[in-house]
């Protein structure tokens, strides 16, 4: 943890970086093979003539922030937002929760898309929910609770529906002494919700802001 936030420390070993030290603010192994990535990109970059140099890349991988991926929104008790939303997301989140935090069980906010594998998704949160909370979002694709529901029933997952994000959080929070962690996950918008519910900045849907005319 640096202050009220956790990162990782690293070692990051490439031809242009001569083991720098950083502390890494994204969370879990995916996220490690992300800043891989775009430190390759950045060599290539440098062998085509760029000039970028140590101070440069150790600014951007320990500044970068992506809210709503392994987002620590609380800590006492934990609270993560996660917009995972398919099975292969969800299997690194729990993988994060557990590596990271320790975290073996979970209250589960989860609300997700209507076109979303619900019972893919609630099969790879099954080892972690001590219940889930189901919930939809103010997002107009946002599946209904009675569909969460029914595929938490053939995951073999207890659930219970909610009206509203903020429904779910208030139980999920008042659950949190037994289930040790809250997780919202499954959708960018029930994540960003819960986001704004914490007071973490304000709630905005892709699909309301106008887009840009052209001539």
């Amino acid at each position: 943890w640096l202050g009220d936030r956790p990162a990782l420390e690293c070692t990051v070993r490439s031809p242009i970086t001569n083991n720098l030290q950083i502390s890494f603010p994204l969370l879990g192994e995916h996220q490690l093979i992300n800043a891989g990535a775009a430190i390759r990109a950045t060599e290539i970059l440098v062998r085509e003539g760029l000039s970028i140099d140590r101070g440069a890349i150790r600014r951007g991988l320990e500044n970068c922030r992506w809210p709503c991926r392994i987002d620590v929104l609380q800590r006492s008790p934990l609270v993560v937002a996660d917009g995972a939303h398919t099975r292969r997301s969800l299997a690194s989140l729990v993988s994060a929760l557990n590596t990271l935090f320790g975290v073996r069980s979970a209250a589960i906010i989860f609300g997700a898309q209507s076109d979303k594998q619900h019972l893919d998704m609630l099969l790879e949160l099954k080892s972690l929910a001590i219940k889930v909370y189901a919930c939809s979002s103010a997002h107009p694709r946002s599946a209904n609770c009675e569909d969460l529901l029914s595929a938490a029933k053939e995951a073999g997952v207890i659930a219970e529906c909610y009206e509203s994000t903020t429904d779910a959080l208030s139980a999920a929070l008042a659950d949190s002494g037994d289930a040790g962690a809250v997780v919202a996950t499954g959708s960018l918008f029930v994540a960003a919700e819960i986001r704004q519910e914490l007071g973490l900045g304000e709630y905005v849907d892709p699909i309301l802001i106008p887009k840009p005319s052209f001539p």
